[in-house]
């Protein structure tokens, strides 16, 4: 389901019919909402219809709530979704390294002049590409074992879609929430991220390529995905880490909201390197 969360804050609030429900904790669900990133822009027109029409006001929140638990519930699916875990259709068998460039011509490279050739290489292909140190890539490596899942929020016009990621082994793949609710292990990939370890030993240089639908991702996009993906992955923030913790091991008490929050804050660096 793409969440957009700032258009559909004030929709699911003012917009949405009341879902009448038997369990319904009032103090739970204003506390949501109350704690929502956005709840400070309509927090004036909230308290007119809290005034006003306390039983629409009651209906709303119900439906708010309802929302919430649906939110919840796709996210069990999206990680316990079977024994083996999410998956999603790969477009195309993955390259090798040494069947896009010659690896033996880079014995006697050094470090900077295999970077210098992976990004003119790639310059004027339609990709994201970028590299990283060993010890980088170790840590990503390290995390996407433990934490082989999880969402990521993308900027889309007024507010943000959720896309999907899943680790398998030096690859990751990219799909739209709503994708994969619909098709399941079926859904397309939006983007194809591959971490080429060739080299890393010899070199202390892992290659990293990135290649995606433009149907549904520009460059820009996708590289926005990929720096956010660093970020969660490649850094020992404790924040981030205890997010993707807490979707992964006990989805009932992970916030979507904080996933926007987060996105507010963090800083979207200029690697990897990007060709529109």
């Amino acid at each position: 389901m793409a969440i957009v969360f700032r258009r559909y804050f004030w929709r699911l609030l003012f917009n949405s019919r009341g879902i009448m429900t038997s369990n319904f904790d009032f103090n739970k669900a204003k506390d949501d909402l109350e704690t929502n990133p956005y709840f400070n822009k309509y927090a004036d027109k909230i308290r007119k219809l809290k005034n006003s029409d306390p039983e629409e006001f009651f209906k709303k929140l119900k439906a708010c709530q309802e929302k919430s638990k649906l939110i919840k519930e796709e996210t069990k699916k999206v990680v316990y979704g079977d024994k083996k875990g999410p998956s999603v259709s790969q477009v195309k068998e993955t390259k090798k390294l040494d069947e896009i460039m010659k690896t033996n011509l880079l014995e006697n490279k050094s470090k900077e002049e295999i970077v210098s050739i992976w990004n003119e290489f790639h310059k004027d292909k339609n990709v994201v590409y970028g590299t990283l140190t060993s010890n980088a890539y170790e840590t990503i490596r390290r995390y996407s074992v433990k934490y082989s899942t999880f969402l990521l929020p993308l900027p889309r016009g007024e507010g943000y879609e959720f896309i999907m990621l899943q680790f398998d082994n030096n690859e990751v793949h990219f799909t739209p929430l709503i994708s994969y609710q619909t098709h399941k292990a079926d859904a397309p990939e939006c983007l194809t991220v591959v971490y080429y370890i060739d080299l890393a030993e010899s070199k202390d240089v892992v290659l990293m390529k990135g290649e995606f639908d433009k149907n549904i991702l520009s460059s820009v996009e996708s590289q926005c995905l990929i720096n956010q993906l660093h970020l969660y992955y490649g850094e020992n923030d404790e924040k981030r880490i205890r997010l993707m913790d807490t979707f992964n091991k006990n989805p009932d008490s992970f916030r979507y909201m904080d996933l926007i929050a987060e996105m507010d804050l963090i800083p979207l660096k200029s690697q990897p390197v990007t060709k529109k």
